[in-house]
């Protein structure tokens, strides 16, 4: 678009060849310039070339990027204009159901909440057990390292519970796509959290060495299904969010990222299980995994904190900062959370799961009975 200024007035010309004259400026300085072109931009958005039926646009004067005159310094001076950055200025597209997309984040919210909501309940049955159930003084310190982490997965699967109900009433497609981003995130990483504890309550109950082994198999099958949701949920997000230019280059980074937490996650399973599972369990073993837990425990509920700031940001942005586009920014670092810090918290979880303790182990057992019953 063109500013043209002539000597007894100044036409706006656009790319179209649609033009409205103006007054003339008293000064043809550069500050004036700037000024007169603002005061012409500002009643663009009455041309009817630069807007669609219903909806309006005022574009936005950032920068003049040069000034052009003619051969010979006679005649009219062009005024090139910045005009990358077009907000909306009235009639947003809502409501916006995502139904242009090939999948909805706001008719599978509902879904998932259900399932967070029925495990959030799993996990407070869970909780009554351990508190109404006795149990022999040699099972208690499983059995409130499984609490921690009850606890801890009924906290997050209830939030993710609310969070993806609230998709439901969701009107902004962009919007959705970064709540859905937060939530999923958050409902994977505590449904993990959930299977981890499961592991300590079959060593309060049952501590047998084959049982838990067997246990811990599943919740590897589980962190990795996760970790590809995850990568999965971040790329498509990126790219429905910013549904312009290409983002391939982003993309592979996030596979990249999905590809290297799995490969450690991975390689802790292998070390836990053949190497410093094959030694004997020492003094130490049970004050150890205590501290995995808590350490895992923590990192969950630190994610789960931010995760709920952001989601709250999220849903407190009004409609209008979402189109046309979110901000990259905002969607780059939206992604890149959900993918990162729940990679981080599953290799925790891997560490951080049930394994036989010294009083677990045959011999030991024998003689600790054969000291306590004489005879």
């Amino acid at each position: 678009m063109t500013a043209v200024l002539p000597g007894s007035a100044i036409r706006l010309v656009t790319q179209t060849g649609s033009s409205k004259s103006y007054p003339p400026s008293r000064r043809l300085g550069p500050a004036s310039d700037r000024r007169t072109v603002a005061v012409v931009l500002r009643d663009v958005a009455s041309c009817a070339d630069l807007g669609r039926r219903g909806v309006l646009l005022r574009p936005a004067i950032r920068s003049i990027i040069g000034h052009k005159r003619p051969p010979g310094g006679r005649g009219d001076r062009e005024i090139a204009v910045d005009l990358k950055h077009v907000e909306r200025a009235r009639a947003l597209p809502l409501p916006d159901l995502c139904h242009s997309h090939d999948w909805s984040p706001i008719a599978a919210g509902p879904g998932q909440s259900v399932l967070a909501g029925v495990l959030a309940g799993v996990t407070f049955l869970a909780v009554t057990v351990i508190l109404t159930v006795p149990r022999e003084s040699d099972g208690r310190a499983s059995a409130d390292q499984g609490l921690k982490l009850l606890f801890v997965s009924f906290f997050g699967l209830a939030v993710a519970a609310y969070l993806l109900a609230d998709l439901g009433g969701e009107q902004a497609c962009p919007r959705a796509e970064m709540e859905e981003a937060l939530g999923g995130a958050i409902l994977g990483t505590f449904a993990i959290v959930m299977i981890a504890a499961l592991t300590w309550l079959v060593a309060a109950w049952r501590d047998d060495p084959k049982v838990l082994q067997f246990m811990r198999g599943p919740v590897y099958v589980a962190a990795a299904f996760v970790l590809l949701l995850l990568g999965t949920n971040s790329v498509g997000s990126l790219n429905s969010d910013l549904d312009y230019g290409s983002h391939a280059v982003v993309s592979w980074v996030m596979y990249l990222v999905t590809a290297l937490a799995a490969v450690a996650a991975g390689a802790q399973a292998w070390w836990l299980e053949y190497i410093a599972g094959s030694r004997r369990p020492d003094a130490s073993a049970g004050t150890r995994g205590a501290r995995r837990v808590s350490q895992f425990a923590g990192a969950a509920l630190g994610f789960l904190a931010v995760s709920t700031l952001a989601s709250g940001w999220t849903l407190a942005m009004p409609a209008k900062y979402y189109y046309p586009h979110p901000p990259a920014w905002s969607v780059y670092a939206t992604c890149g959370f959900t993918l990162v810090c729940p990679a981080g918290i599953l290799i925790l979880a891997i560490r951080g799961l049930a394994r036989p303790e010294p009083d677990a182990e045959p011999d030991t057992s024998q003689a600790s009975c054969g000291v306590g019953w004489p005879g």
